[in-house]
């Protein structure tokens, strides 16, 4: 069981992106026993140690298209957040319309003012699940931008059964 009264709390995003590596119980500072890893997992505060003065040595994205999938929190958010932070020209958010996708959205463009960054934040509709959603998708970029520089697959499904595949 970990401890989670011992995590620091800076962004609310980063623990849902840590869940991928914890999925176990862990016990909040409410004293509110949550689920990681799975789809009811409730994100609580944690302070990054590292990714700061990793994100500082990362080079400009000046000039280059980003497209991230599976980008409402967790790990795809925090590659948005950073394609802004580092200057991406656009960084192009690839979720399921909802709510969340919306909110990202707005939180990526608030981030877009406070660092002064001049990135084009864009939502555009791609379910995974649905490959005329994809193809729609792949269409409407291949319509508005020359290239893709940078593509994070990082949409996926988790907390499903182990199962053993034979070839």
């Amino acid at each position: 069981m970990m401890d989670a009264s011992k995590i620091h709390s800076e962004d609310p995003h980063v623990l849902h992106a840590s869940s991928i590596f914890f999925n176990k119980l862990v016990e909040d500072p409410r004293k509110q026993k949550i689920t990681m890893g799975v789809s009811s997992s409730v994100p609580i505060e944690i302070k990054t140690l590292y990714f700061p003065e990793f994100e500082q040595t990362l080079p400009s994205l000046e000039g280059k298209t980003v497209c991230i999938t599976g980008c409402t929190t967790g790990t795809g958010f925090i590659v948005a957040r950073t394609a802004v932070r580092k200057g991406a020209s656009n960084v192009l958010l690839l979720n399921r319309s909802s709510d969340r996708a919306e909110k990202a959205e707005q939180l990526l463009k608030q981030e877009k003012e406070s660092s002064l960054s001049k990135s084009n934040i864009e939502t555009i509709p791609c379910d995974l699940q649905d490959l005329e959603s994809v193809k729609k998708a792949a269409l409407a970029i291949k319509s508005k931008y020359e290239f893709v520089d940078v593509l994070c697959n990082n949409a996926g499904v988790m907390a499903l059964e182990d199962v053993v595949c034979s070839t």
